[in-house]
């Protein structure tokens, strides 16, 4: 910014003593005060002038803010328009505010006697002591022309206008005994304290409608906002490259839930309805109902690739609901609502997933506070949430609503997610995900997060910090991929420390010298360490033979469990971040603590 720096407002300054972080239209600055101040260091994570200057103006608003440390220069206008009484006027007996509606008054603004102040469109002055006593109708002031008058105060103190509301746009106070062009009231650091402004941030995004891909160093990841799968469309991670090799696909990285209505949300969708792709069927049969002589069945999708129909719902006693696949004993034949009435076969048919499974989604991405567009920053921040559709709702008025589909329907939810990922330098990542239960529902095994393995197993090894031996595999001591060829259970028989679980699993790549861990956060909610040992104590790890990772922290909750989050870690390692973490192999704590060090 050439010339002065106006003082802006910062949205976050207090208790500043030696130095102060202030975020600021999606900056960071840092004053940096040493006794006088003589130069505000402003950190810009944004390569935008125009974030660059705001964070300039945070600066200097948050070095203005500590007493005695700044210098403020004040700008030609002493009128500032925040501090005026609205709807007043100044009466003429003893200069007090009197209400009149269209009129403001302004702040008491210091004069010195002898200095002469000009005031442009006042209505009336008045005049006042060092301690705001009113000087009398003897400087009082009347100027119905709304004109420009020049005062010479006699003592130093205070002088206060009157001012229509019609006029606030042209009306200055200003020092000196001629009136000149009007300029808005601000404040500037003084020119002679430096701001400057540093590098900007080690994140590299880059962005094509909701794809978005994000470089720091030799890492590159890609992702999409809303994924063009046909699916649930939710964020979604798609490939990480190192030096423009691609060495880790993670587009099922997003973890869904488990509840009695099985595996939900994510990419996943109802998975217990038929898709039959030869039939007569069309969308004015949707919501008709059907028999093959012992369970009821629906149309609940019809569309190029078939017609989807979904079994009856059946509540437990706890009050959840499911329902079985589907698998007519019999022909199906129509019971009511159908337009074509001809009998549906009992073969033909596969169970699919039915997509969308979830309503109500909302997205956004940010690059240090601003949407993310292409250029450099310091952090990356996706947010998501989401409801899971109700299956039992979506059966009951689907039957009601005869031709509309689905999702033109007020489905009541069972669960609300909501996800938050920040990105940082070296593609380190903190994930937190929270559900809430809105209708009846039973979790299974739920870990909140999940990944897939890096590719080329004959290059990998893997470590489970503090777990022992299970099946002659060494997880503490580091177990080659190619000898994942069954899958294990960790149980809480299987820990080095019985009170800690594991929480990180580090996979090390070796051709590349790249590390992949993922943790949980074991100190917050369902992920902390007395949650997982209570609630998942059975199934602490779920370590397939595909080598995909599953981290759990629930294995069983039943209905009425209200709302649950858990705090996780994602992070791609150097060797020397390797070594730190796998210092005390059989100590999760310690690895998880030094992980959480590392992520920052």
């Amino acid at each position: 910014m050439a010339g002065k720096i106006p003082l802006g407002k910062p949205e976050f300054a207090s208790d500043i003593t030696t130095s102060a972080l202030i975020d600021q239209a999606g900056s960071r600055t840092q004053v940096a005060l040493d006794g006088r101040l003589t130069t505000v260091a402003v950190d810009v994570i944004v390569n935008n002038p125009e974030v660059v200057d705001n964070a300039k103006a945070g600066a200097a608003a948050a070095a203005q803010d500590v007493e005695g440390l700044a210098r403020v220069e004040q700008g030609k206008n002493l009128f500032d328009p925040s501090k005026r009484q609205i709807g007043y006027t100044l009466r003429n007996v003893d200069g007090s505010a009197v209400a009149l509606a269209g009129y403001s008054v302004s702040d008491y603004i210091p004069v010195v006697a002898g200095q002469q102040v000009t005031v442009s469109s006042a209505r009336n002055i008045a005049m006042y002591n060092a301690s705001k006593g009113y000087r009398g109708i003897g400087e009082y002031i009347d100027n119905s022309s709304h004109g420009v008058v020049t005062v010479t105060p006699v003592v130093d103190g205070f002088l206060r206008a009157s001012v229509s509301d019609s006029r606030l746009a042209t009306f200055q106070v200003e020092k000196g005994a001629a009136s000149t062009a009007y300029e808005p009231y601000a404040r500037y650091l003084d020119p002679a304290i430096t701001v400057q402004a540093t590098a900007a941030g080690p994140l590299l995004a880059s962005r094509t409608g909701d794809a978005v891909n994000v470089t720091t160093g030799t890492l590159s990841t890609s992702l999409n906002l809303t994924a063009a799968d046909g699916k649930n469309q939710v964020l979604n991670f798609l490939s990480t490259t190192s030096g423009g090799t691609a060495f880790h696909t993670i587009p099922d990285s997003v973890a869904p839930i488990r509840t009695q209505q099985g595996t939900i949300g994510a990419n996943h969708g109802f998975a217990f309805v038929g898709r039959w792709a030869s039939h007569d069927k069309t969308t004015a049969d949707l919501g008709s109902v059907w028999t093959d002589g012992t369970r009821e069945y629906v149309i609940l999708k019809v569309d190029g690739t078939g017609v989807w129909i979904g079994g009856s719902v059946s509540f437990a006693g706890d009050g959840s609901a499911s329902s079985a696949n589907v698998a007519p004993a019999a022909a199906l034949t129509h019971v009511s609502g159908a337009t074509n009435t001809s009998t549906i076969p009992s073969s033909g048919y596969s169970l699919q997933q039915l997509y969308p499974a979830i309503a109500n989604r909302v997205v956004s991405g940010t690059l240090d506070a601003a949407p993310i567009a292409n250029g450099r920053g310091r952090e990356i921040v996706l947010r998501e949430s989401y409801e899971i559709l109700d299956y039992a709702s979506l059966y009951a008025l689907a039957k009601a609503n005869i031709g509309v589909p689905y999702t033109a329907l007020p489905v009541a939810a069972a669960v609300r997610v909501e996800s938050e990922w920040r990105i940082r330098n070296g593609l380190k990542m903190i994930g937190y995900v929270a559900l809430t239960e809105v209708s009846p529902t039973r979790l299974g095994q739920t870990g909140f997060f999940q990944a897939e393995a890096m590719s080329t197993p004959a290059q990998q090894t893997r470590w489970l910090p503090g777990v022992k031996a299970i099946g002659g595999r060494d997880y503490s001591a580091g177990v080659a991929h190619s000898a994942l060829t069954v899958s294990d259970t960790v149980t809480a028989a299987d820990l080095y420390n019985p009170n800690v679980p594991p929480t990180v699993l580090l996979d090390w790549r070796q051709d590349l010298g790249v590390g992949f861990a993922m943790a949980y956060d074991p100190w917050t909610g369902a992920s902390a360490n007395t949650a997982r040992l209570a609630n998942a104590s059975s199934k602490l790890w779920d370590l397939r033979n595909t080598r995909k990772i599953y981290p759990n922290a629930i294995v069983d909750l039943a209905p009425g469990w209200g709302r649950v989050e858990a705090r996780g870690y994602r992070a791609y390692l150097t060797a020397t971040e390797r070594d730190q973490i796998l210092a005390r192999p059989t100590d999760a704590l310690a690895a998880v603590a030094t992980l959480r060090t590392i992520v920052g």
